[in-house]
C-alpha cells in the first residue's frame, strides 16, 4: 500500500499495478509484488503502470494536489 500526502489533509492510500486488471502489485518482487521486465535493445522502452485509489477513504477536499515519490531501479 502506498500513501500520497498533502499537508493539512488526510493521507490518500493507493497502489500501483503491473497489469490493467489491477491483479499484480508493482514492486521489487518481494512479498506479493511483481517486477516489470523490458528488453535491452538500445530503443526506448515504454512501461505502462496502472494505479488505483480505493474508495471509502477519509473525505478530502476537491481540487487538492496530492503527491508521492516513486523510486525506480533500472538494471541493464
Amino acid at each position: 500500500q502506498r500513501v500520497m500526502k498533502n499537508a493539512g489533509n488526510p493521507n490518500l492510500n493507493y497502489n500501483l499495478y503491473t497489469d490493467a486488471t489491477l491483479a499484480h502489485v508493482w514492486g521489487d518482487g518481494s512479498g506479493a509484488t511483481q517486477t516489470v521486465a523490458g528488453v535491452g535493445n538500445n530503443n526506448v522502452q515504454n512501461i505502462t503502470v496502472n494505479g488505483k485509489i480505493p474508495g471509502g477513504q477519509t473525505t478530502i477536499t476537491t481540487n487538492t494536489l496530492y503527491a508521492d515519490l516513486i523510486a525506480v531501479t533500472v538494471n541493464y
